[in-house]
């Protein structure tokens, strides 16, 4: 996973499973360039 896209892939197949639920106007797109994993989770992350 490298991307929100990628994210938002795992969510509508969980829904697509009816594991998960979504409103009407919910889309896929939602999850697209959210943010960058990159900044959040390395160049933002320290010990």
């Amino acid at each position: 996973m490298t991307t929100t896209r990628d994210f938002g892939e795992i969510v509508y197949s969980l829904i697509e499973h009816e594991w998960m639920s979504a409103q009407p106007d919910d889309t896929i797109e939602d999850f697209q360039d959210v943010y960058s994993f990159h900044v959040a989770f390395v160049d933002g992350f320290e010990f």
